[in-house]
């Protein structure tokens, strides 16, 4: 249960958001943070998504306030997560917003993050600076396919595809190769979303997602990045802190 009800916006957009991190739909209260939540669709490595998940008390200055930030991330922490721990609060904000309020907003916010991390968690403040960007129209793209269920038959015949061109695939080939074989191109294009997804097939998502996109089977780009050394290190990391299961 989120630890703050989103009533029905008049001003901004509420709603739920299906999601495959999360046994419930996932509500947000503004386009900015359902577009946040769609951008962390693609992130294959993710445990688990919760909105509105805690509800906290802070000392802002000397002034006692509560505060609930709107999504909780937890990666897997054998991945090489992005942040710098493998569970992460993020506020969402609109630039405007946050450059308008900065000098009310910006100590709420650093009492929130010095908070989080005694408990070994990180917080981080986004904007669309960072949510509006190019990977998101690959999420809005790839998201719907993802929640959808590939047949054994088609992963099959992208696996054996990509594998027998591991260096000279393109998403345009790839779909055009599955629809010769037989399939129809709506379904091969969601296959290979799909399969985008959850990261059986490895390409650019931080750049627009065209025909001449190269694409690769996760084999062979995982060869290629990791190291015996690198897989060694990340097994050895301690497990972090759970604002559910705090240290004693």
């Amino acid at each position: 249960m989120s630890a703050r009800t989103i009533p029905p916006g008049h001003r901004s957009i509420t709603g739920a958001l299906p999601s495959l991190h999360s046994a419930k739909p996932l509500e947000y209260e503004s386009k900015l943070e359902r577009d946040f939540l769609m951008l962390m669709e693609i992130e294959w490595w993710l445990i688990s998504i919760a909105t509105q998940p805690v509800t906290i008390d802070l000392d802002v200055d000397g002034q006692a306030r509560r505060y609930t930030p709107d999504v909780l991330v937890t990666w897997h922490p054998d991945c090489a997560y992005p942040f710098r721990s493998h569970q992460v609060l993020f506020e969402v904000k609109p630039l405007d917003i946050l450059r308008r309020d900065f000098a009310k907003l910006a100590p709420k916010y650093r009492a929130a993050r010095r908070y989080f991390r005694r408990l070994g968690m990180d917080y981080r403040v986004v904007t669309e600076r960072t949510i509006r960007v190019p990977r998101l129209a690959n999420a809005l793209r790839i998201a719907p396919a993802a929640r959808q269920h590939a047949s054994e038959h088609l992963f099959e015949s992208i696996c054996d595809a990509l594998l027998e061109s591991p260096y000279d695939m393109t998403f345009g080939r790839l779909r055009d190769h599955l629809e010769r074989a037989g399939f129809m191109r709506s379904v091969a294009v969601d296959g290979i979303y799909n399969l985008i997804s959850r990261g059986r097939i490895h390409c650019d998502l931080h750049a627009e997602l065209t025909d001449t996109s190269p694409l690769y089977w996760w084999t062979v780009k995982d060869a290629e990045v990791r190291t015996v050394d690198e897989t060694a290190e990340l097994k050895a990391r301690p497990p972090q802190a759970s604002l559910y299961n705090r240290p004693c």
